[in-house]
């Protein structure tokens, strides 16, 4: 896990044109970073679940290695690993744009976890 940005911080890295191509605005929320409002929007509503025995817990950032016949190919990074009351985990990516380059990528990479490793990633 990284550490968490400071707003200034934050504001220092966006002036050096280093802004998210599609307009998402990084948060500061509990501490930790979030590229998106979106992300930290579930963030805070995995916190509420959480607190209020809905969900057993959740992890942030959780990167899955993707191999082919022993072949390292490629990692995916989920944003969010919720564990559910029953013991069952989802993997969940929050999405704001569903087109471009970018999301294909997603895609490919989203079909590969689910046939090597039998995950289902679930778009927000």
């Amino acid at each position: 896990m990284t550490e968490a940005w400071t707003p200034e911080q934050y504001k220092e890295y966006n002036k050096k044109g280093k802004a998210n191509k599609y307009g998402a605005k990084p948060v500061v929320y509990d501490g930790h970073k979030y590229p998106s409002t979106k992300e930290a929007n579930y963030a805070v509503m995995l916190d509420w679940k959480k607190k209020t025995g809905l969900i057993r817990g959740y992890k942030k950032q959780v990167p899955l290695k993707i191999e082919v016949n022993g072949q390292h190919m490629c990692k995916y990074i989920a944003d969010f690993v919720v564990e559910e009351n029953d013991g069952t985990i989802t993997y969940i990516d929050t999405k704001g744009y569903r087109y471009g380059v970018v999301y294909d990528l997603f895609r490919l990479k989203k079909k590969l976890i689910f046939v090597t490793l039998g995950i289902d990633v679930v778009e927000v």
